[in-house]
């Protein structure tokens, strides 16, 4: 299978507050992406590098073959 570029990693919690807390209310299962560090979120022109969002998009959808095909 194809690998994304992101190391792995243990899943881990975290005591923020995020909207995804709904979808895990309603039962589905749900992963946050951020903007790198709780220092650099909620702040006036909070940005995320192009990057970054590729990664993400590469890493979900893998993760959509992965759970699909099991």
């Amino acid at each position: 299978m194809k690998a994304t570029s992101v190391p792995d990693t243990e899943p881990r919690g975290a005591t923020y507050g995020a909207d995804s807390r709904h979808y895990v209310a309603a039962g589905i299962p749900t992963v946050l992406f951020g903007p790198g560090s709780i220092e650099q979120a909620h702040f006036p022109d909070e940005t995320i590098e192009w990057a970054d969002v590729e990664q993400a998009r590469e890493t979900i959808a893998e993760t959509a073959v992965r759970f699909l095909q099991s």
